[in-house]
């Protein structure tokens, strides 16, 4: 995990470990505060994004919401011919409970 710790909202980090035509797989890594998570996330060829195999707990919904959002635009743009990203990262100031 990065050390690179936000003191408020959340960052999303995703790495390209496999392509599949229109769909792809990503490691994922968020971090909120001094939490981190991490998991696979993928998006299939019809753009149902999936996340899978947490280690530990599961990251807050606002980011998995966050990284759902960015994966069906990412999607999107490669159905129109952009090759998928190596790298996403996002930073977002979150919800009021963070």
């Amino acid at each position: 995990m990065s050390h690179l710790a936000s003191s408020f909202g959340g960052r999303v980090e995703l790495l390209l470990v496999r392509e599949e035509g229109l769909g792809a797989s990503y490691s994922g890594e968020f971090f909120e505060g001094e939490s981190g998570f991490q998991s696979s996330v993928s998006i299939s060829m019809e753009g149902k994004v999936t996340h899978a195999d947490w280690k530990g707990e599961s990251a807050p919904v606002w980011m998995i919401e966050l990284t759902q959002s960015l994966l069906r635009t990412t999607w999107r743009q490669r159905g129109m011919g952009t090759p998928w990203p190596r790298r996403l990262t996002r930073w977002r100031k979150g919800t009021e409970e963070t």
